[in-house]
């Protein structure tokens, strides 16, 4: 008898009626895909953190790297194929599945919270080498050498790890960090230091009343992005992305219903600005968007219209809508790789699906 493979990926319905295109520019022209079908087996599927993508068989799209697991245990590394969702290869059972991964010049890296950091050659899947390094990981960034990466470490110093054997040496001089992007969601902007594309700065101010007295934290959008929130003319900001054209605004629709609006801020200017729902934005559940994810030129979005999910994807410089499809599971988390949107639902299908990023055609989907 098969055995049911379950993934877990390691880390955000009815069609109705459209009535075209709302962007203020008033552009029309958008591929809609209201019924989308499943093209590979059904897997059932857990999501922990998001995949991580690389070409590995050479045809020019990332294959998705991802933890997968039978029925609970043991846990490996899988690599799944960016056209059909097919497992390309496997790894050995791995110990510490949760904690995060990254892919660094054809390894795969995991440090786990006793010190140690394990070597996977990814071409083999194999484990090649496992090294102590004495303390926790903060940050893993690009090196000046190639076949090197270097390490932060959770007591500041950093060091550089040799990626074929492990081998480790302290850092010659210390450089800003130019972050590799582990198996997990994106970080917010650190509260210094230069800001990095892809990373977020969330808005607005918190308050904390403790026996010292009431304490009131800066708005970052003001402070790092350096942004009047009153300046962003009919959007009130949720968080400002960073991309290489500006900030990319996310946010709900100001005055009056607050559903979701996205646009992007170039300098002081808000060079466009678009209701994410495509038809009558009033219908759209109000607050900021699903899930939002950056990937090359393209912004995508995922929204809740009743008990419908949309995804839709628009073209960051200049804000025209691509595409705009019809999501047919609930609480859609989205990640791009080079070519391909993967859109996960945790609630009630457990599913994968991928799409292509030009057009939001189908590839395929894994789930119930």
């Amino acid at each position: 008898m098969k055995r049911a493979l379950v993934v877990v990926l390691l880390v955000a319905c009815h069609s109705r009626e459209h009535e075209g295109e709302r962007n203020t520019k008033g552009r029309s022209e958008v591929t809609i895909a209201d019924k989308p079908e499943a093209a590979a087996p059904k897997v059932e599927i857990r999501v922990r953190r998001r995949p991580l993508f690389i070409d590995l068989n050479g045809d020019g799209h990332e294959d998705a790297v991802v933890v997968v697991d039978r029925s609970g245990g043991p846990y490996t590394f899988a690599a799944l194929d960016a056209l059909t969702g097919k497992i390309i290869w496997e790894s050995n059972a791995v110990e510490h599945w949760s904690d995060p991964a990254w892919l660094v010049g054809g390894f795969l890296l995991q440090p786990d919270d006793s010190g140690d950091m394990q070597g996977y050659d990814l071409k083999t899947s194999n484990p090649t080498w496992k090294k102590h390094i004495g303390e926790r990981v903060t940050d893993l960034c690009e090196s000046e050498n190639a076949g090197e990466v270097r390490v932060v470490l959770a007591d500041k110093r950093t060091i550089i790890v040799t990626l074929a054997t492990g081998e480790q040496v302290p850092a010659p001089k210390k450089l800003p960090c130019k972050a590799l992007r582990p198996n997990e969601s994106w970080k917010r902007a650190p509260s210094d230091g230069p800001l990095r594309i892809g990373e977020y700065i969330g808005c607005g101010t918190s308050t904390s009343i403790t026996s010292s007295g009431r304490t009131t934290t800066p708005d970052d959008c003001v402070v790092r992005a350096h942004v009047s929130l009153d300046a962003i003319d009919g959007i009130d900001a949720d968080a400002l992305y960073v991309v290489k054209d500006g900030f990319v605004v996310i946010g709900t629709h100001r005055p009056g219903t607050g559903y979701p609006v996205v646009g992007l801020l170039s300098g002081r200017k808000l060079t466009w600005k678009s209701d994410v729902p495509i038809a009558n934005p009033l219908t759209a559940m109000t607050g900021a968007p699903e899930s939002v994810e950056l990937g090359g030129s393209e912004l995508y979005v995922a929204y809740r219209v009743g008990q419908a999910y949309f995804v839709t994807a628009f073209n960051i410089t200049t804000g025209k809508r691509d595409w705009h499809i019809a999501f047919p599971y609930a609480t859609p988390h989205l990640w791009a790789s080079n070519d391909a949107l993967y859109v996960f639902a945790e609630s009630p299908a457990n599913a994968l699906v991928a799409y292509t990023t030009d057009t939001g055609t189908l590839r395929f989907n894994i789930g119930q």
